[in-house]
């Protein structure tokens, strides 16, 4: 339980990062989504349970920022989430190679699906040569910045993890005590 809500902290911190610190700075103004370090990490590292309940809370939250057609991110994150099961079966989870591409994989996937439906709902007046800069910048950020991420985000849930586990390990302990 401990942990879910720690996952929506950071979700919530995320958001709240990339909607107000990154779009004011210009050098980030064509970054990504921060969430999909986050999805695909769910999706390679974590349970099947525990990670799709996840993702459409992260979908939901986005979904009501974005002002785009609800339900719209959390697809995106869906078909995230089971593209990376899917790798897993294919590619050691810990591998660096995975580590590097896979966010540019994925900003690739989230921009193909939301232009895509933009296009198909006739929301959009089809994709501009400024789409396809926006989407390159996108995944040369991804690329760049996409394993740090993940490491970030797998080192702090193990720290975390150890933690409330040393957590629970004391409050026993504290109890056996008492009794």
């Amino acid at each position: 339980m401990i942990v879910y809500l720690l996952y929506a902290v950071i979700c919530i911190c995320l958001v709240v990062l990339q909607t107000t610190l990154l779009s004011t700075v210009l050098i980030f103004d064509n970054f990504y989504d921060l969430l999909i370090p986050f999805v695909l990490y769910l999706g390679i590292f974590r349970p099947l349970s525990e990670g799709l309940s996840l993702i459409f809370i992260f979908g939901f939250v986005m979904d009501s920022f974005s002002g785009g057609p609800f339900g719209l991110y959390m697809i995106a994150y869906f078909w995230l989430f089971i593209c990376m099961r899917g790798v897993i079966l294919f590619v050691q989870s810990g591998s660096i190679i995975l580590r590097v591409f896979v966010v540019g994989a994925g900003v690739l996937l989230e921009n193909a699906i939301i232009l895509g439906t933009l296009v198909v709902l006739g929301m959009d007046r089809g994709i501009s040569a400024s789409d396809v800069r926006t989407a390159v910048l996108q995944i040369l950020w991804a690329v760049c910045t996409g394993y740090f991420f993940l490491t970030l985000i797998d080192y702090g849930h193990t720290k975390i993890s150890a933690w409330i586990e040393q957590w629970h390990l004391s409050r026993r302990e504290y109890k056996g005590l008492e009794g």
